[in-house]
């Protein structure tokens, strides 16, 4: 007898081939059959998928719910989505491995005080992660600036021989572990520190493990063919598998830039393993912190916060030649947001230029004026920029080296994480990708719509077993009508549940049922030693 029994749907096998009408068998958490008219007197559970697309659970290859799951592992916000793995530790940001407590505050998105970590290396922080139950499964990366402040903090210069010895130890610990890889932020303190001997000596570290490089470039406005071409000699030079991520150029890049990106990208693709990946929205986040000189960032939050009470710091602030987004440069402050701040809950979704109105400052000192009042929990707080080009994001999406992902993180509209905004993405990026991107007269068909959140990631991460609707593959299922895909998360209330996605499978559970939540928690802790 099998477990669950789907019948007459259309099945999407997360390959890119034409969909195809079959029944989809479960036993225990594994898809056992996929065949015509399995007879439903042979299941338990039988669910009449007439008229709708079975698919593999989708997988999002870039997410910053590092410390979000440990707070709520239920992640109700990506399984609505049809959302069954994320993956953790991107940008250079990650939980371990740790020097101090201090450390969690800036290598995590939303810390919230006071919250005391168990561990302090990497397979620590994957035992204590193993411990929650969880809505999703969780494979993750270890963050390049994690690793650099466990070793020096976030001193402002290059590592010597020993230092150097001492990184790449942190780095083989947390791939012994079972991290699936490495990533980078190079633009974010401390990953901007690094100089490329160091990046090629960990990235031959991760090329031995075939595990994966995922990088966030070090610039991708004015200067993108210096970020992105930096990145592609990493591969030249260590062997790597590479994922560039979010890889649309920014604000202040040339208008060729997309298609020169792809230029490259194509051609190193005949010589090497490299992918890249976009949000499917022309806005993003970060920390509002990125945009101070690493010259400031190297001390303590409170030191930072303290400093920022002199005009003089802050004119150095305001007078960068190349800030974090270039719309601080060029005053366009109708395209800054500010989304999240503990102490100032009420101007979310103000624009920097409001907040500027509200300080009775200027834009710019308006916003550093948040940052000093947050001090120790600045890091937390959160920006949003029209930061890409609609033209650009249109042309990446339809290559078939370029994957989607969320740059979100798991919230939840109850619980401790009900009063976070990150951006739309966290409740919203499935129906957003679907309801903008795929179908009839729009850019991809539904079955290479659905690879670029299936066999794609689940390639990229290495998984054999998951991204996939095949006998043998994981039961990680998503049941669903694009007719009745609803955003209900958006900028200007990025929050709210999506619908459409009717049947959510994790592991051979449901976690969603007749688009209502169970209550069931069968998510993994993945490892890479388990592919």
């Amino acid at each position: 007898m099998y477990d669950v029994l789907f019948r007459n749907g259309t099945i999407i096998d997360g390959l890119g081939t034409s969909a195809f009408k079959a029944d989809v068998a479960v036993s225990d958490d594994t898809i056992v059959a996929v065949e015509n008219s399995i007879s439903p007197e042979n299941a338990h559970t039988v669910v009449d998928t007439e008229g709708r697309y079975l698919s593999p659970g989708f997988i999002d290859l870039h997410t910053h719910s590092d410390f979000p799951l440990l707070l709520d592992g239920r992640a109700l916000s990506a399984v609505y989505q049809g959302v069954t793995t994320q993956v953790i530790g991107n940008c250079g940001f990650s939980p371990a491995p740790l020097k101090s407590y201090d450390d969690m505050q800036r290598n995590v998105f939303c810390f919230r005080s006071p919250y005391s970590p168990s561990w302090k290396d990497f397979g620590g922080f994957l035992s204590r992660l193993s411990e929650v139950e969880l809505g999703t499964n969780v494979a993750a990366l270890v963050g390049h600036g994690a690793l650099r402040s466990r070793v020096i903090g976030y001193e402002n210069r290059s590592l010597v021989a020993e230092e150097l010895r001492t990184l790449n130890a942190q780095l083989e610990s947390a791939m012994n572990a079972g991290a699936f890889g490495l990533s980078s932020g190079l633009e974010y303190a401390p990953g901007v520190n690094a100089n490329h001997e160091e990046l090629v000596m960990l990235c031959k570290t991760v090329a031995k493990r075939r595990g994966l490089y995922a990088t966030h470039v070090r610039n991708r406005d004015e200067s993108f063919r210096t970020g992105f071409g930096e990145a592609f000699r990493l591969v030249e030079n260590s062997g790597v598998r590479m994922q560039i991520s979010h890889a649309v150029p920014k604000y202040g890049a040339d208008p060729d830039a997309a298609k020169w990106l792809l230029d490259e990208l194509n051609r190193a693709s005949k010589q090497q393993d490299v992918a890249a990946d976009v949000i499917p929205y022309e806005w993003g986040p970060t920390s509002l912190t990125a945009v101070l000189p690493k010259e400031l960032l190297k001390y303590p939050p409170e030191k930072i916060a303290t400093l920022l009470e002199h005009q003089s710091i802050r004119e150095t602030v305001k007078q960068q030649k190349a800030p974090f987004w270039l719309q601080f440069r060029d005053g366009l402050w109708d395209q800054v947001l500010l989304y999240y701040s503990e102490k100032f809950p009420e101007l979310a979704g103000k624009s920097a230029y409001e907040i500027g109105e509200y300080f009775k400052q200027d834009p710019f000192d308006g916003l550093l004026s948040i940052l000093q009042a947050e001090a120790g929990s600045m890091f937390s707080v959160l920006i949003m920029g029209k930061i890409k080009k609609r033209s650009h994001l249109e042309l990446l999406i339809q290559d078939s080296l370029v994957g989607v992902i969320s740059d979100s993180m798991s919230l939840a509209l109850d619980g401790p994480l009900s009063k976070i905004n990150w951006s739309p993405g966290c409740y919203g990026w499935i129906p957003h990708y679907f309801n903008e991107f795929i179908g009839k007269g729009r850019l991809l068909s539904i079955e290479t719509g659905v690879a670029k959140i299936t066999a794609f990631p689940a390639r990229r991460l290495g998984l054999k077993d998951r991204g996939f609707i095949r006998v043998g593959a994981k039961a990680d299922i998503v049941v669903f009508d694009p007719e009745r895909i609803v955003e209900n998360a958006t900028m200007q209330h990025p929050v709210g549940y999506a619908e459409g996605f009717d049947y959510v499978m994790c592991n051979g559970r449901f976690v969603i049922e007749a688009q209502k939540t169970t209550g069931t928690l069968p998510g993994n802790v993945l490892r890479s030693t388990e592919t």
